[in-house]
């Protein structure tokens, strides 16, 4: 009882983080509640949960990154700080006069706690994902999926009465599509939900599984996200594939996919979606390229995680200024590194690599269910990795609770066939395989007459 309700409440928590974590402004109190809730509920599944799951694994990534916080804020001789800082910074800490003798790698010791506690509420909310028992786990699945559905109801009343206009006295931040500030993540979270759509109306001719993804596409071009709705058209394809769809289907849909943008072409509408933002104050490749300037002198260390706010000005070309000031660069990869220095670049490549090691190992898991309901959480993850290359998705809570889960869920299924080849291996029978992971539960029943020596 106490573990389902640890997992009762986990599940509570993901779909708290979905319904009000879609603000992109800083210091907002709904922020603040989802971190309380995440920190909670993470925290109870661990204790509440005897389950020993954390593996070299599933330590490296969190550790690492718990370690270049530690890194950044720790007290140094200020002639090693300085020799590592941009010139800018020191001439700053110079004019300011400080008579200390240590400081620390990061411009903004305040903004790198603040950042710590959000890293540390996702680590700990990441492992207790993990911790779930595996009789529970598919109710985490389902509170994803309500989640989900309310963005997608909430999407559709917008669009019905209000044209996605801005709406301000719901939640703590403006409303603009689904219930996130910013239309692109409220279609990114849109597409996610196609791959299972897609392996229903495969597998088992759902007709209300087809009608529902030509909604979600309707709304995604009502809403206008260019990212997002490129995003549903790859995901639509790979999923087609993946679910074991004839060729015949994948050129179809291809034909539709290039028949339709002609015909969007040939009408003037397609130019003018792929390029409403052309008056933007500030493009996306110009903020890329004063990032890449910035992390150009920052290199070894980086400025400190959640200090892009001062650096990026430091760099902006003067004639390209506006009254609309730049609070993130729309990448969350550039970001990272500017704030985390090499340490962060070097991470980010060995989760990719770690990536493309897990998707090949779960492409040849044997069961069906497992598979495919690990390959749902994969191509989450390249969703968002996807978009996390032109905007900032995981600088929301809603999708980083998303992605975070998703890891999980992935994680969890090699383990599962990790734990079953070792029951195999000490000539143990190992039961059927219908949720993740039941095999662990089944080991931890064991008494100490039946433990293998």
């Amino acid at each position: 009882m106490l573990i389902r309700l640890a997992s009762n409440l986990l599940g509570f928590s993901i779909l708290v983080a979905m319904i009000v974590g879609g603000g992109t402004q800083a210091g907002l109190l709904s922020d603040t509640v989802v971190k309380l809730v995440l920190a909670f509920s993470s925290t109870f599944a661990i204790l509440a949960n005897r389950r020993a799951v954390l593996t070299p694994v599933s330590l490296i990534f969190p550790l690492a990154t718990l370690l270049i916080f530690a890194l950044q804020l720790t007290p140094l001789p200020i002639a090693f700080v300085k020799s590592y800082w941009d010139p800018s910074i020191r001439e700053a800490w110079d004019a300011a006069g400080s008579l200390s003798s240590f400081g620390v790698l990061t411009t903004s010791v305040n903004s790198t706690l603040h950042m710590l506690s959000e890293a540390a509420t996702a680590i700990l909310f990441f492992w207790a994902c993990l911790n779930v028992d595996s009789a529970d786990a598919p109710r985490l699945a389902q509170f994803f999926a309500v989640g989900w559905v309310v963005h997608l109801v909430a999407g559709l009343i917008e669009f019905a009465t209000t044209n996605f206009a801005t709406i301000s006295t719901a939640l703590p931040y403006p409303i603009n599509a689904g219930l996130f500030a910013n239309s692109n993540h409220f279609g990114l979270l849109m597409a996610i939900g196609i791959p299972p759509l897609i392996f229903f109306l495969v597998k088992q001719r759902s007709p209300f599984s087809g009608a529902l993804i030509a909604l979600i596409y309707l709304l995604l071009f009502a809403v206008g996200s260019r990212s997002a709705l490129a995003i549903a058209l790859f995901l639509t394809l790979v999923s087609l594939i993946a679910a074991g769809g004839s060729w015949r289907r994948v050129l179809g849909f291809v034909a539709l996919v290039s028949a339709a943008l002609a015909a969007l072409y040939f009408s003037g509408i397609l130019f003018g979606f792929l390029f409403k933002y052309q008056d933007a104050p500030v493009a996306r490749l110009e903020i890329a390229s004063t990032t890449l300037q910035a992390i150009k002198n920052s290199p070894i260390f980086g400025t400190g995680f959640g200090t892009f706010l001062q650096i990026y000005p430091i760099y902006e070309s003067p004639p390209k200024i506006s009254h609309e000031y730049v609070n993130r660069a729309h990448n969350d990869f550039l970001e990272a590194v500017l704030e985390g220095g090499a340490p962060v670049a070097l991470l980010i490549c060995a989760y990719f690599a770690f990536l493309a090691w897990l998707g090949w190992r779960i492409s040849r898991i044997r069961s069906m269910h497992l598979r495919d309901t690990a390959t749902f959480a994969i191509f989450a993850l390249i969703a968002i990795l996807l978009q996390s290359a032109v905007d900032y998705p995981l600088r929301t809570w809603a999708l980083l609770a998303v992605f975070l889960y998703a890891n999980a869920s992935a994680i969890d299924a090699v383990m599962h066939v990790e734990q079953a080849r070792a029951a195999r291996d000490l000539k143990k029978p190992a039961p059927e395989v219908s949720t993740v992971v039941p095999l662990l539960t089944h080991l931890g029943s064991w008494d100490s007459a039946d433990r293998p020596t």
